[in-house]
């Protein structure tokens, strides 16, 4: 004999998961593409990504892939639509090898290798690791971005800050997750 459900507790489970899917962030990640651009010594590179929606950010994380020859050089940061920088990087991360060695991620020097995440909810500290920086790590100053609507362009901005050393800026990304 085959058991049959009550129809208030099935209506009770189907509004009960309709409450939990509506509640739920969704997740969208906008990419640079590979831009492999040089950041000379003692200047910059930047790098735009236009957000075109405009729903509300419940988290978002950023992730690189560069290559430079000391990273204690690098001044990485985050300029946000509204024009507030946030620093992922303050000058004084962990030194690297030459300019081709594996710094800010590994493997393929484009949006395919393996990138260096920055995401507030990290315990690691960009500044106590050691390169390559290939996990995720917090950063320098917190994204801030929770709360915010998402559009418009969010530019990352890498300064070289010493004389002798310089780079190059392959691809990077920008994880969004919204509330509604």
């Amino acid at each position: 004999m085959r058991r049959r459900w009550p129809i208030p507790l099935i209506l009770l489970l189907a509004a009960l998961s309709l409450v939990l899917c509506a509640g739920a962030a969704q997740a969208k990640v906008y990419s640079s593409g590979n831009v492999d651009r040089k950041l000379p010594d003692l200047g910059r590179v930047a790098s735009v990504i236009k957000v075109p929606a405009g729903k509300r950010i419940a988290s978002a994380k950023v992730q690189v892939r560069m290559s430079h020859g000391y990273t204690g050089d690098v001044l990485m940061g985050l300029e946000m639509p509204d024009g507030d920088f946030e620093e992922l990087v303050s000058q004084g991360a962990a030194g690297g090898g030459d300019a081709d060695s594996e710094n800010f991620g590994a493997g393929p020097k484009t949006c395919g290798g393996q990138s260096t995440t920055f995401d507030d909810d990290s315990p690691f500290s960009i500044e106590s690791g050691v390169a390559p920086f290939t996990g995720t790590y917090n950063p320098s100053e917190s994204l801030n971005l929770a709360g915010e609507r998402a559009r418009g362009a969010y530019r990352l901005i890498v300064f070289d800050t010493n004389q002798g050393d310089s780079g190059r800026l392959h691809c990077w990304k920008l994880n969004l997750n919204f509330v509604d």
